[in-house]
């Protein structure tokens, strides 16, 4: 898909084309009928309003769920339709603000946290992987905040409370300095994951669930991991963080995601000594591996031999490469200001306009849903339409066959491999002022530097 966006292939895609907006509407509504057939769930708790669309073709999804599918959090387990429904709920399109549609969403959603949430608090110990626990987006930690953010919304407080619990509980185990022996600090399975899980409960409740004191602890042995890292490896970065001896930069458990955990925080940021310094120095190094197409490399190094990971259009996915960095460069672009940040922006979805449309599946961790997502940024940043028109091109592409094929090797469920994902990107697709990659809050964190509207204040 190279050069501009040409002809009038969606060029209607905007607030005025309601003919547009409803048959995108009449696809997200069509597939949870789908999705719930092939879970065997009562669909007539929707009475006849079926929700979020997903394929022309109808793709197979797992009937039968086991054990599996309760452990893997959100990532392909089933509580990722659990954060489809919460999506699915807080949509004006889809809800036409009808308090009793919104409930039936969120109950859905508790519904399918229910297994989850047996197997984390009864299941034996021994039976669990060692990271369960402590894991945000493949583990339990997705599972309890995503229990609580429904559960608020649901208004059932003395529920909330007991919910609570087990997130508050977690902080003090982060501050074992090692406690996975492959890595403790990423956003999947250490102490970012925690700390971005956190404030994005904040903005569900309007309070972060952490005191202060405790959240400032943790963020701290977070920078300090970092420098320490990159002193004793002599790394080029201030800041650095090794996964199974691989310094990643992609989002999974890499640079980026801490970095933006970081940026998260901006008043702890800018009130502890040199961490803004160090963070801003930081984004600025991986921005200076920004390749001239504008692609990333996938890590800092090659194990056992400190060279980079080479830069190909394998890696062009959010789990690797422009797709995932995009969030880093905005969050750092609204909260610092500089062109820098956006003109890489702009080159991350240049180049997933080019090179993009992977066969990987319909996802957001390596699929055309976490691509798509690129230009839904790029719009929050800019007010620039043709950045919607190529998020349609996008979306029409999740309706082919080759997504379909490729669907049928991955899970089903989760939100970052299966349709769950899919899903939370037509949802913002058909609804981008408020577009944001899941559990991300780049746009509510840090400072409203943008091109269009208003600038947001700090939380």
């Amino acid at each position: 898909m190279a050069g501009d966006f040409e002809g009038d292939y969606y060029a209607q895609v905007s607030d005025e084309s309601r003919a547009e907006g409803l048959k995108w509407k009449e696809r997200i509504l069509d597939s949870m009928r789908r999705i719930e057939a092939c879970h065997q769930i009562d669909a007539e708790t929707l009475q006849g309003k079926c929700v979020l669309c997903f394929l022309k073709i109808s793709l197979p999804i797992i009937a039968a769920i086991s054990l599996e599918d309760f452990h893997r959090g959100v990532y392909s387990g089933i509580a990722g339709l659990a954060y489809m429904y919460l999506k699915a709920a807080k949509s004006e399109t889809l809800c036409c603000k009808d308090d009793r549609q919104v409930a039936k969403f969120l109950e859905k959603g508790l519904e399918f946290l229910t297994p989850p949430l047996v197997y984390f608090y009864d299941y034996p110990m021994k039976h669990r992987c060692q990271d369960d626990i402590v894991a945000f987006i493949p583990g339990a930690m997705s599972v309890h905040v995503l229990h609580v953010a429904v559960l608020k919304n649901l208004k059932q407080r003395l529920a909330l409370r007991d919910a609570l619990c087990p997130v508050k509980n977690a902080w003090l185990g982060l501050c074992v300095p090692d406690f996975l022996p492959c890595g403790s600090d990423g956003y999947f399975c250490g102490r970012a994951g925690y700390l971005s899980a956190l404030r994005w409960l904040e903005f569900e409740l309007g309070t972060n669930p952490l005191e202060w004191g405790k959240l400032s602890v943790v963020l701290t042995l977070l920078l300090e991991r970092g420098r320490d890292y990159a002193v004793r490896t002599r790394s080029p970065s201030p800041l650095m963080y090794c996964y199974d001896r691989v310094e990643y930069l992609g989002p999974c458990h890499g640079l980026s995601t801490i970095l933006m955990t970081f940026l998260m925080y901006p008043d702890w940021l800018r009130s502890t000594a040199y961490a803004e310094r160090d963070v801003k120095q930081s984004v600025d190094y991986i921005l200076s591996l920004q390749s001239a197409n504008g692609n990333f490399p996938s890590s800092a190094n090659l194990p056992g031999t400190g060279c980079l990971r080479t830069n190909d259009p394998e890696t062009l996915r959010w789990c690797q490469g422009a797709p995932g960095m995009v969030h880093l460069m905005a969050a750092a672009f609204r909260l610092w200001g500089d062109a820098e940040y956006l003109e890489s922006c702009r080159k991350c979805a240049d180049v997933t306009w080019e090179l993009g449309l992977t066969e990987k599946g319909p996802g957001l961790c390596h699929g055309i849903a976490g691509n798509g997502y690129v230009f839904l940024v790029l719009y929050r940043l800019t007010g620039e339409k043709n950045y919607l028109r190529k998020a349609a091109a996008f979306a029409e592409f999740l309706y082919t066959e080759e997504i379909a094929k490729a669907a049928e090797s991955t899970s089903q469920l989760g939100l970052f491999e299966g349709l769950a994902g899919a899903v939370c990107f037509l949802i913002d697709f058909i609804e981008p002022d408020t577009a944001e990659f899941p559990f991300f809050t780049v746009f509510s964190s840090s400072a409203g530097n943008q091109l269009s509207g208003k600038a947001e204040p700090l939380a």
